[in-house]
């Protein structure tokens, strides 16, 4: 039961990142560089961590997320966003440090708070280049 509801989720997952995906390849989005590559390390420690802990099937998951991440980071790389900040650079380097405090934190709340965190402040370079350009993220 666990792996058909892991197997479900990954689709549903799927049918959630597919329009951005597509948006990318026709150039109708430009993921920043910095977000997508802090999204993809905190998929990776969630998958890793998890599966650590036991987490079988629930780990596949972010396993699933963390390679759907990669495909746009890599993508960024090349044909996503170029104007990088200081703000953008100050916004990654401070994901990086927290993502530090939450390879090693034991307590599951603190754990979860510090994702949370990572993940919010993953978003600052994609709000601050879509505010800018707003003609480089797609609705979707």
């Amino acid at each position: 039961m666990k792996y058909f509801l892991a197997t479900l989720s990954i689709i549903f997952l799927f049918g959630a990142y597919l329009p951005y995906l597509f948006n990318v390849l026709k150039k109708h989005a430009r993921p920043h560089v910095f977000s997508w590559l802090t999204w993809c390390i905190l998929m990776a420690l969630g998958f890793v961590l998890s599966w650590q802990s036991g987490g079988q099937a629930g780990s596949l998951i972010f396993g699933f997320e963390f390679f759907l991440c990669l495909l746009v980071a890599i993508y960024s790389f090349f044909g996503g966003e170029k104007n990088i900040t200081r703000l953008d650079w100050f916004a990654f380097i401070s994901a990086m440090l927290i993502t530090v405090f939450y390879i090693f934190t034991k307590d599951p709340v603190i754990s979860i708070f510090l994702a949370a965190v990572i993940d919010a402040i993953g978003f600052i370079p994609t709000f601050r280049k879509s505010y800018w350009q707003p003609q480089g993220e797609s609705v979707v």
